[in-house]
């Protein structure tokens, strides 16, 4: 599976499967963190003041005494209200619904490391354009790149499931796909680290969406370059 393992490289005396599967993992985590870094970027991306009283439940619930408000968060330069931001994060599952079943296909076709890798290397691309396609395409231009987003991360699944069953024992396939599934759940959770709407303000020169980029261009480097999509390709 691995040339390092192959070649009795940096970890020789490691499974190869076991490579994989933390490969798999930290490929999830990445995949994952770029989903939903978007809905904690937002937070610095909208303007705040302006768009206080858009949203339709803004007086159901008053609240009495000092609350945290729009006056404590920092505004940003995008007039988006509470249902513009939705229509944002959900145009996300357009696209990643329509590669679902292809993904399966394609992986079977010319294998499974392309689809994953590619599928990263698509979410680490269109990720670095989104702040472009804020700023020169306003709404439109970030739905259509979260559905290219959603097009890319819809084939991981399926390749997966392709490598998983290729490489991974019937008796260890429920074990060592839980590890590798575990890497989507920590990436939510990392990426919706409550730090990051400060860290979004005191990073502003990134322009929001970037972070994790770099890692997800190096995890589709790795599936590109270290794994076969069998072990009689080995």
């Amino acid at each position: 599976m691995l040339r390092w393992v192959e070649e009795g490289g940096c970890f020789p005396y490691i499974p190869a499967r076991w490579v994989m599967t933390i490969l798999g993992f930290l490929g999830f985590f990445n995949v994952y963190a770029l989903r939903v870094n978007l809905s904690v970027a937002m937070v610095a991306m909208v303007n705040h003041t302006a768009i206080a009283g858009d949203s339709p439940h803004s007086n159901d619930c008053p609240v009495i005494g000092p609350s945290s408000n729009s006056s404590s968060l920092v505004n940003g330069p995008f007039l988006w209200g509470p249902s513009t931001q939705s229509w944002i994060l959900s145009s996300f599952f357009i696209g990643y619904i329509m590669t679902q079943v292809p993904g399966g296909r394609l992986s079977e076709m010319i294998g499974p490391k392309w689809l994953y890798g590619g599928g990263i290397l698509t979410t680490a691309v269109f990720s670095l354009v989104t702040p472009l396609a804020a700023i020169y395409g306003d709404v439109w231009g970030v739905v259509a790149v979260r559905i290219l987003i959603g097009l890319g991360e819809g084939v991981t699944y399926p390749a997966m499931h392709v490598l998983i069953a290729r490489w991974i024992p019937q008796f260890e396939r429920s074990f060592k796909a839980t590890l590798i599934y575990l890497g989507a759940p920590i990436g939510t959770v990392k990426s919706g680290d409550p730090t990051l709407p400060r860290k979004a303000r005191v990073l502003r020169t990134l322009h929001y969406a970037c972070a994790g980029v770099i890692q997800n261009f190096l995890a589709a480097g790795f599936f590109r370059h270290l794994i076969y999509d069998s072990a009689v390709n080995i």
